[in-house]
Formats: structure tokens, sequence, C-alpha cells
């Protein structure tokens, strides 16, 4: 378990509600493309890498990562 998936958000310096309700929507990812996206997002790690963390294909790793934007999308505008 990182730091992101257990501080607070205000612990984070969360504190506007786009703020939240990303947070929220990126909680409501399914565990693999959530832990993709804080790879890619939050810590900064090249597609290469990722893909050796997870254990899975480059490829892969970016289709995790592309459904996991278009979900944060279709989450954030509803």
């Amino acid at each position: 378990m990182s730091d992101y998936d257990t501080k607070i958000p205000t612990e984070l310096g969360l504190h506007h509600p786009q703020q939240l309700a990303l947070l929220t929507a990126l909680e409501n990812l399914p565990a693999e493309q959530r832990e993709a996206v804080r790879l890619r997002y939050f810590i900064g790690l090249p597609s290469k890498e990722i893909a050796k963390k997870l254990g899975k294909t480059e490829g892969t790793t970016r289709v995790l990562i592309s459904r996991a934007l278009r979900q944060l999308q279709t989450m954030l505008a509803e």
C-alpha cells in the first residue's frame, strides 16, 4: 500500500472540490488501472518501468492507462 492509498485528502494537499472528486474517481478505478495511473502521473515513471513493475508488456500498460483516463473522464463528467 502506498502513501497515496493511506493518507487523508488534506494530507495530500487536496482541499478543492475538483481535487477531492479526482481522488474519489481514482479510488473507483480497478486496482491495476489505479496503480498504473499512480505510477505514471503521481510518481512519473515511463511506460517501460510501469510495465516492469506491473509484470505487463509496455503495450498493455499503455492500454491500462488509456482506459483509466477514459473512465476518469466519464466519472468526472457526471
